[in-house]
């Protein structure tokens, strides 16, 4: 069941859990770090909340589709798996694979610890690799940075050269009225 549930979590970027709780997808965007001179990659994390809201129709209509099972299947199956999972033990930590851990605390509530995934690893600006690339360099002088292209001179032979040529618009406008009044009167007689 979980990989159903997961599977709807992240093509939805949120999924309920009756009785425990939502789980929602945060993105976090990209960053230029210009202190370090880093580019920080985006960062998806998950936040859970212990709200109890309806739980969306469309996703007892994608576990039936899913599992190959009625809709009143999928909806027992999520209340069975939601009831095994709320009647844990104290103390006892379940791990969501891709979520995080879920705990119960000594009021029993459950407290969320989301795990820290970085897909992405931050790039340094200040490579020699990316500073031969000609594409950007910073430069820093006390508060201000300033962000600055390079252009690159294009050799005289790779240059396109547009000659002014006759326009004849007006042929073309001429075909296409000439068509729609062919249509005109195919249409009417």
């Amino acid at each position: 069941m979980y990989q159903f549930l997961y599977k709807y979590f992240i093509l939805n970027k949120k999924i309920s859990l009756p009785e425990i709780g939502n789980f929602y997808l945060n993105e976090i965007p990209a960053k230029i770090d210009f202190v370090a001179q880093n580019l920080k990659a985006p960062e998806q994390t998950v936040q859970f909340t212990r709200e109890n809201l309806a739980v969306d129709q469309k996703m007892f209509y994608f576990l039936s589709e899913e599992m190959n099972i009625s809709e009143v299947e999928a909806i027992r199956q999520l209340n069975d798996f939601s009831r095994q999972i709320k009647h844990t033990a104290k103390g006892k930590a379940i791990e969501l694979p891709g979520l995080g851990i879920l705990t119960k605390n000594n009021n029993d509530e459950f407290q969320f610890q989301a795990i820290a995934q970085k897909i992405l690893p931050e790039i340094s600006l200040n490579t020699p690799v990316i500073a031969n690339a000609h594409l950007a360099e910073l430069y820093g002088s006390g508060e201000t940075k300033i962000i600055a292209q390079k252009a690159v001179p294009i050799p005289e032979d790779e240059k396109i050269q547009l000659k002014e040529q006759d326009d004849y618009w007006w042929v073309y406008a001429i075909i296409l009225s000439i068509m729609g009044v062919g249509a005109l009167l195919y249409y009417y007689m």
